[in-house]
């Protein structure tokens, strides 16, 4: 209850207090009054009383104000797999707008004999996202508060034991200094990988490409992704060209490089994170870079290592014969070397996915290519632990359907994913998962 009772207030109180302060001025105003003359008029045709009162009725109305659903995470207008555009320069006291969505699926591994017991033993249904998100508008100043009713949370790796929890996803303050130049602080997505950065409704796929989320719950052996988490810090970002057709979007961030909804920092550094991304039309280029130095482990038993990870992206449409064509493509690359423990070998992580897509009306069949190497290159002298880490990469092929209309506010979609792992790590678990979804 305590839990209920708190989002209903920080949904409210916002609300209430960003609305009563706005000036009356947000209505259409009006029609200014007619100015006296003492010029004669020239004689008109009379009007009846009853159509000259309808008529000055009509004219004393004005529109009500309007609480506008705002776009579904973040609205994308160009091609898939790119940051947001700079936030756009509000209309002033544009008010509070109130959106949100929510993804069910039905997932089944289909395994075979060998796996382990956490693997393949819980098809069912699973609650993906029930998000609820707050804008606010006050002249250059927007303000996000994005909450999630489902989010994941295990006690261990691989283990099927946990719970689904509320948690907080953006929080964050964006403030327009000039045309195209935003400053945001608060809690959000660093400007890193394009894949992590696109609108969660606007995926093609149910879940994003494995060099990006990692291997998750039960679909296999657990490992973390190269993307980077969200992070509390401040980030300015803008667009130097901000053209009809062209866009040359950058980004720079500064961070606490410990992730999501941690109360303090992991150390006394920050981390950084920096994209640039060029759009012509349906064709964009995109690059990355974030740096963190990280600490592990518990006082006084404290160990930092630094993480480099870059990143390289590529999106194209196009249309063909009345049949929406779509091309992404992906490359993520990090090393970690320990700062602390010198003859610790460098480690270096590194995936990448391509995909491709077919549209036309409501239906979409696309197929995605995707692999992840956790330690594609680690050197110990440990023999046996040398061959777990040279045999630790999986691969995925996907293929997926989606159907979603354009005039419906919820749609389905159905991914196939064939799994494999190295020798002789190999585990039977395809992945056969459906998904349907709906946001306002």
């Amino acid at each position: 209850m305590n839990r209920i009772a708190f989002v209903v207030l920080l949904f409210s109180v916002p609300g209430v207090a960003w609305s009563q302060d706005a000036p009356a001025n947000d209505a259409s105003p009006a029609p200014a009054p007619t100015e006296k003359t003492t010029e004669k008029a020239p004689p008109v045709k009379a009007v009846p009383p009853a159509v000259k009162a309808k008529i000055e009725k009509s004219l004393k109305k004005t529109p009500p104000v309007k609480l506008v659903p705002a776009a579904l995470e973040v609205a994308t207008d160009g091609p898939a797999n790119l940051e947001p555009k700079a936030v756009a320069k509000p209309a002033p006291n544009s008010g509070v707008n109130l959106s949100g969505y929510v993804r069910a699926r039905y997932g089944a591994v289909l395994d075979g004999e060998g796996n382990p017991d956490f693997v393949g033993l819980n098809d069912g249904f699973f609650l993906d996202n029930a998000r609820l998100t707050l804008d606010a508008d006050r002249g250059r100043a927007h303000l996000r508060i994005a909450i999630d009713g489902a989010v994941d949370r295990r006690v261990a790796r691989n283990t099927a034991q946990g719970q689904v929890d509320v948690g907080l996803k953006d929080a964050y303050i964006a403030y327009e200094l000039a045309d195209e130049v935003d400053v945001v602080i608060g809690q959000f997505k660093p400007p890193f990988d394009a894949e992590e950065q696109q609108a969660t409704l606007d995926m093609t796929f149910i879940s994003r490409a494995v060099e990006s989320r990692g291997v998750h719950g039960t679909e296999g052996y657990n490992v973390d992704g190269l993307s980077v988490d969200r992070q509390a810090g401040i980030m300015l970002r803008g667009d130097l060209l901000a053209g009809d057709d062209t866009a040359l979007r950058w980004a720079l961030a500064a961070t606490n490089g410990s992730g999501a909804n941690r109360p303090t920092n992991d150390n006394d550094r920050l981390a950084y994170a920096g994209r640039i991304a060029y759009e012509l039309g349906a064709f964009a280029l995109g690059g990355a870079v974030n740096f963190n130095e990280l600490t592990n482990g518990t006082p006084p038993d404290l160990l930092v290592d630094e993480r480099l990870s870059i990143a390289a992206d590529l999106a194209a449409g196009m249309v063909v014969a009345g049949i929406a064509v779509d091309f992404a493509a992906q490359f993520i690359r990090r090393e970690t070397t320990s700062q602390d423990v010198p003859e610790e070998p460098k480690t270096v992580g590194q995936g990448y996915h391509a995909s491709i897509g077919f549209g036309k009306g409501a239906v979409y069949l696309a197929y995605r290519f995707a692999t992840l190497d956790p330690t594609s290159a680690f050197d110990t002298p440990d023999s046996a632990t040398q061959a777990t880490l040279d045999a630790d990469a999986v691969t995925y092929h996907t293929i997926g359907f989606n159907w979603v209309p354009s005039d419906a506010p919820c749609g389905l979609k159905v991914n196939y994913t064939m799994t494999g792992e190295q020798a002789p790590r190999e585990l039977s678990n395809d992945r056969l998962d459906i998904l349907v979804q709906a946001g306002f």
